[in-house]
């Protein structure tokens, strides 16, 4: 780990790599014999650009879970109110006709993403190719 000396930019580039994938600094700096500082340095000016906005998936994934189940209780409550039989008298027909159209098409959608996958594993991140 010398001070000052220039390294080679394929090095460079493999130690902002393996922390991008998730080594530890300290890791990367033992494996590939430089400073744990300029191993942080490098990261920090040539690793990944995220927005300060980003969400991690985790995140993403709740807000999509919280968003859904909402959905699902407005759409319960709505059904509770237009499926009493005060408020159906008080609709055309045609009115009607469009709002069960309209909840029908909701219903299969909702049943239709929670349909198993067809073809399990192909295509999927990290899939071994034997498999």
């Amino acid at each position: 780990m010398s001070r000052g000396v220039e390294h080679p930019a394929e090095l460079r580039a493999q130690v902002v790599a393996a922390v991008a994938l998730g080594e530890s600094l300290t890791t990367v700096a033992k494996r590939f014999g430089v400073g744990k500082a300029t191993v942080e340095r490098w990261y920090r000016l040539d690793g990944p650009v995220q927005p300060r906005n980003a969400r991690t998936r985790e995140e993403m994934g709740a807000l999509v879970y919280d968003t859904v189940a909402e959905t699902l209780r407005a759409l319960t409550v709505r059904a509770l109110i237009t499926g009493s039989e005060d408020w159906v008298t008080r609709q055309s027909a045609a009115d009607l006709a469009a709002l069960d159209a309209t909840a029908w098409d909701r219903v299969i959608r909702v049943l239709a993403a929670f349909r198993p996958d067809d073809h399990p594993g192909l295509d999927a991140p990290g899939a071994s190719e034997s498999a």
